[in-house]
């Protein structure tokens, strides 16, 4: 307990006005205060005080444990509501909302959100708005409510503008919701408002000590996660390896690649013009520009056995005869997606001689490269919003090749230039409405679907040249495709096989 007489001897030592008028009010406040409650709620304010300083000089910066649903899909929990209602969602670069399924959805799966168990939530408005994810259209309405990276009130933001789910179609019955991380820079001539980011929430919470974050994906179910906040190097293979590509002012996490190489031999090498490239953790595949659809699978595909069926390249599962193959981006970087990982097994009841795999990279219809979870997997990339750039590094336990970043642009070239003419414009409104988000792959590739159950065929057909050509620039599939409806069909093309 505070001596007040002892302050008092020691600072007034004259019978001032200032001396007799502290007096009265001393006297006053002695006769009128709960001392002990005042010592305790003293005591009580200066510890949170010193909590919240501690907290900005130094962020929690959390590390978040994602699940890897068959390398097509990586989600994990967000906590929502007073009471902490644990929501699974995927964790997406490509898009900008948090959206949660609300638990009055009769077409919604999961643990739906239940907005009359928490104080806290409220109802901005009513009306009912349209959001399309790929193969997923969402209805709902806009709320806040407080929102938590863990269950025991941590990491918190507490009051968060995001979207609840009245009404759906195409999201996996697995997870609950999408929690965009795109950049989220306004484009000119794009009549869109970007939505609120979280990052932007945890930062003005404190949660983080940058706008900063870092995915580390795995090929094992769960050993991936997100750093937010500063990187962490021990999540790399070697830090000094940690090279960042340049990017685009623009809602996406949008760079330029300039070329390709397949395997180590530059003779293999071939350049194009600038084209997009879109990083985009919410989706599955690596997506092909258009104007390099059939340079690039022609000499993916020379001399090896696969097949061109419904919009994706079939083979079997033995990833020896494949190679490494390489991107150069617009900074003379090259970065490697292995056969390891663009290899995607279809059928898992059978052994590796005996499976189908499905190319996890496809021909897109727009003309851009769609660069989703086939090549981030292996990587630890940070993604640094206020630098408009992102790190690339092998992570750790890795064995993806290092980035080279003294790369020459080849001296062959792949395609034709792009029209460049509109394009931004394009890009955007193509990803608001068709992509960003893909996660309709994880039915069509799950190994527990009864319609591979059974499947031990082999494809034995060589793709020839002209044929591939062809068939890729009269069948190329839009990254809107349901895979799901094409596995099916590739099913039946396998049963009269």
């Amino acid at each position: 307990m505070f001596d007040f007489d002892k302050l008092y001897n020691k600072y007034f030592t004259e019978e001032t006005a200032e001396m007799k008028k502290f007096k009265r009010n001393m006297k006053r406040f002695k006769a009128n205060t709960n001392m002990a409650k005042f010592q305790e709620d003293l005591t009580k304010n200066t510890k949170r005080n010193a909590s919240k300083h501690n907290r900005l000089q130094q962020a929690t910066n959390p590390q978040i444990n994602l699940i890897n649903e068959y390398n097509t899909m990586y989600h994990a929990p967000v906590y929502v509501g007073s009471d902490n209602q644990k929501m699974n969602v995927v964790y997406d670069t490509g898009s900008d909302w948090l959206v949660v399924e609300d638990s009055t959805c009769t077409s919604c799966f999961g643990e739906n959100f239940n907005v009359t168990t928490s104080s806290s939530f409220n109802q901005l408005s009513d009306v009912v708005e349209d959001r399309l994810y790929g193969s997923a259209a969402l209805k709902g309405t806009r709320v806040t409510d407080k929102v938590c990276l863990n269950a025991d009130n941590e990491d918190c933001v507490p009051i968060f503008e995001w979207f609840l789910i009245e009404q759906q179609t195409g999201l996996p019955q697995t997870i609950d919701g999408i929690l965009g991380m795109c950049l989220g820079m306004p484009i000119a001539g794009i009549d869109y408002q970007p939505g609120p980011l979280y990052v932007d929430g945890l930062k003005n919470s404190s949660i983080i000590d940058e706008r900063t974050f870092s995915f580390f994906m795995a090929d094992n179910p769960t050993q991936s996660f997100i750093d937010f906040g500063e990187p962490r190097d021990a999540a790399m293979r070697n830090p000094d390896d940690l090279i960042y590509v340049p990017l685009e002012q623009h809602f996406f996490w949008l760079g330029i690649w300039t070329g390709v190489r397949y395997g180590e031999d530059p003779d293999n090498a071939w350049g194009y013009s600038d084209v997009p490239a879109i990083y985009d953790t919410g989706t599955s595949l690596l997506y092909v520009a258009s104007s390099q659809n059939d340079g690039f699978f022609h000499y993916l595909t020379k001399d090896r056995v696969a097949e061109y069926y419904a919009g994706v390249y079939l083979t079997n599962c033995d990833p020896y005869p494949w190679p490494t193959v390489y991107f150069l981006t617009a900074n003379s970087t090259w970065m490697a997606v292995e056969p390891s990982t663009y290899l995607l097994n279809a059928d898992t009841t059978s052994s590796v001689e005996n499976a189908l795999c499905v190319i996890g990279m496809v021909p897109n219809s727009g003309d851009y490269w769609l660069v989703g979870d086939v090549f981030l997997r292996g990587f630890y990339s940070v993604h640094r919003m206020d630098d408009m750039t992102i790190g690339f590094v092998p992570h750790a336990g890795s064995t993806k090749p290092r980035l080279d970043d003294y790369g020459s642009f080849p001296n062959k070239l792949l395609a034709s230039p792009i029209n460049w003419g509109g394009l931004g414009r394009n890009i955007m409104v193509f990803m608001l409405f068709y992509g960003g988000w893909f996660a309709g792959l994880y039915y069509g590739l799950d190994p527990t679907n009864s319609s591979f159950q059974n499947n031990k065929k082999i494809f034995k057909k060589k793709v020839q040249k002209p044929a591939a050509k062809k068939v890729v620039k009269e069948e190329s599939s839009s990254t809107e495709a349901d895979l799901a409806n094409v596995l099916a069909a590739l099913q039946e093309h396998l049963a009269n096989a």
